[in-house]
């Protein structure tokens, strides 16, 4: 599929980006509420099907293992999640999801689905869920190679 060139087609790039801005920026005020940070919901929603170990979760995030165990650190606190180590690896623990954690992927959803409620008032729901769905795969492919520069860039600082 060939790139929108010219003008008016970066201008209404700029738009999108400046929208998707907007629309990250109220989905982490939301969770804000409902008592979590937009990286802890991740986390817990990560872990909501089965425990993840913590360096992974900090892979797939592409985020260092000191940010992301500050964030575990944070969430184990409060109570929602619980650290357990890896049968046969020393060092290695997984993240599980407490009841209390569950709870607030709960609360988090609750205002993320009247937020989206919101938003498909003028255009529908089955029209905002096919947009959505179209998105899904290009973002899901962009957000993995931003994760991978970030990964190498991380690993060339280390070794230096």
């Amino acid at each position: 599929m060939p790139r929108p060139s010219g003008p008016a087609s970066r201008e209404s790039l700029l738009d999108a980006t400046r929208t998707l801005s907007r629309l990250a920026s109220t989905v982490a005020a939301l969770l804000q509420e409902s008592g979590v940070t937009l990286n802890q919901y991740r986390i817990l929603i990560h872990i909501m099907d089965a425990p993840l170990r913590a360096g992974d979760l900090a892979e797939m995030f592409g985020t260092s293992r000191p940010t992301l165990t500050a964030i575990i650190r944070g969430l184990e606190r409060r109570g929602l999640v619980e650290r357990k180590p890896v049968p046969d690896d020393g060092r290695g623990v997984t993240v599980h999801l407490t009841a209390l954690g569950l709870d607030a992927i709960t609360a988090g959803d609750k205002r993320l689905q009247h937020f989206v409620s919101a938003l498909t008032v003028g255009v529908g729901l089955p029209q905002f869920e096919s947009m959505m769905s179209e998105l899904e795969g290009p973002l899901d492919r962009q957000a993995s190679l931003v994760r991978n520069r970030l990964s190498t860039r991380q690993q060339r600082n280390e070794a230096t």
